[in-house]
């Protein structure tokens, strides 16, 4: 690990570092299915409500995050309050260097002291470097929705991964 990283929860001076590393997944892949980039306002009201009930961790090095990762509620049924979904973004240019692993693992371990029981991660494929992260974290494939996502002018298959915070890391 970098001696430099620091995994820690987001503050509110955290959020527009964050939009900024959120907007080129938007804009140019189909990372997430969302098109449109919040605005500031939306965005960090999106963030103060998951952080009510959930973790929202960022990922820095030399005061710069450069990945954030985030648990939300998987449905709203009060049955589905113990599984989460979550979602990992990380700066092109720290793809590969642990980064995403540590942001998982700080994640996972928040989660388990929550009483999650499940952890649900969508999947817009294809995305290899996605599915094998995933893969080598102990998620497993528990669905795929064929056309499941359009975006950037092609439809695309949505897997659905799942894993248990008490069998990882």
């Amino acid at each position: 690990m970098n001696s430099n990283r620091t995994i820690r929860l987001i503050k509110t001076a955290d959020i527009s570092q964050v939009l900024e590393l959120y907007k080129p997944f938007v804009t140019l892949t189909t990372i997430t299915p969302e098109y449109e980039i919040l605005q500031f306002e939306a965005f960090s009201r999106e963030i103060r409500n998951t952080t009510t009930y959930y973790p929202v961790l960022v990922c820095e090095i030399n005061n710069i995050i450069i990945g954030y990762a985030l648990a939300k509620r998987y449905r709203l049924a009060a049955g589905h309050q113990w599984s989460v979904e979550t979602s990992i973004y990380v700066e092109s240019g720290h793809h590969g260097k642990g980064v995403a692993k540590t942001l998982y693992q700080a994640l996972f371990n928040i989660l388990r002291l929550q009483g999650i029981v499940n952890v649900f991660a969508g999947l817009v494929l294809p995305n290899t470097r996605s599915e094998v992260f995933h893969k080598n974290l102990g998620f497993q494939e528990v669905g795929i929705f064929n056309n499941g996502i359009y975006k950037l002018g092609n439809w695309h298959e949505y897997k659905m991964v799942a894993a248990e915070p008490e069998r990882t890391f």
